[in-house]
């Protein structure tokens, strides 16, 4: 008996010990795993810096730990979440920032780039996007796979139009694309189930589809003002979740009393809209019976 609790004894030390060892290993190989990883991204950084040799970064390339180059955070496994290269004189996005695939938030707004690599398709953890203020016409359709993306920032650039790949972004919450050339609102956007702001300030888009009702239980917030509207859809009385609607320096010819029975809308604006003679009793009695704020031209008289 003596000799078989012994033999146990000796049994469980060494699966004990066994186990100690691969906790060890594969300790080991999680932290070289991470330090592979970090390796990598540390190397797609430094193609970001070299593939734009007029660039404003203020990095030290001789600094290892890339937690400590401006604009670049990390997080505890050292990698890159989030990235700011706003304002830095870039000309282009290398396709190595495929290898950045932890990114949730990028921000390349304030440069020169004229194209965006279809390689950003695998910054798979994207969630808020800021490309403003550069020379973009289209964006690639391998962005399909930002599955996660919810804000998209693209006003400033040169567009004439929304990219597809846009309305196939199920997960958009947030789109501006003002200050563009824009003529017409891609039919897909009005399916977008979660978009709660849609700006389209100052450019030239003559007409909204009926199918804005499709947004009716997601848009909080409209922006079309300083655009070539003539008209706007009744329709748009669906939008029940509708806070603000901008419609200012159209050419709106009149406004459907229907925009009255918005539910939720705080704020409208009107203004310098030059061959609009007449605002519906509807629009009007807003202000008094939810508070709405309707700001019109100084001659009409609405309250």
């Amino acid at each position: 008996m003596k000799k078989i609790l012994v033999y146990i004894s000796i049994l469980y030390l060494v699966v004990s010990c066994n186990s100690d060892e691969v906790l060890i290993q594969n300790e080991n190989i999680e932290i070289e795993l991470n330090t592979k990883e970090a390796n990598i991204q540390k190397k797609a950084l430094e193609a970001i810096y070299y593939a734009n040799p007029n660039n404003t970064l203020d990095w030290d390339m001789s600094e290892e730990n890339i937690a400590n180059w401006s604009g670049v955070s990390t997080n505890s496994s050292g990698e890159v979440i989030h990235l700011n290269l706003g304002n830095k004189n870039l000309d282009v996005l290398p396709p190595e920032i495929a290898y950045l695939s932890t990114i949730s938030t990028l921000y390349l707004n304030g440069n020169n780039l004229n194209y965006l690599p279809a390689q950003i398709g695998k910054v798979s953890n994207l969630r808020q996007l800021y490309i403003q203020n550069n020379e973009l016409s289209d964006l690639p359709n391998r962005m399909i796979h930002l599955t996660k993306l919810s804000d998209l920032q693209m006003s400033f650039n040169n567009f004439t139009e929304i990219p597809i790949v846009v309305g196939k972004l199920k997960s958009l919450k947030v789109l501006n694309a003002s200050h563009n050339e824009i003529n017409a609102i891609l039919p897909s956007i009005y399916k977008l189930p979660n978009l709660e702001i849609l700006g389209l300030f100052k450019n030239n888009v003559s007409s909204v589809s009926s199918d804005i009702k499709y947004l009716k239980l997601s848009l909080i917030d409209l922006n079309l003002g300083r655009n070539i509207l003539t008209s706007i859809p009744k329709e748009i009385s669906y939008l029940s979740y509708l806070k603000k609607l901008y419609l200012h320096q159209n050419d709106l010819l009149s406004v459907p009393y229907q925009i009255g029975a918005l539910e939720s809308i705080e704020f409208i604006d009107l203004r310098d809209n030059l061959n609009l003679n007449n605002i519906p009793d509807e629009v009007c009695e807003l202000n008094s019976k939810r508070q709405t704020i309707v700001y019109i031209d100084n001659w009409f008289l609405c309250f």
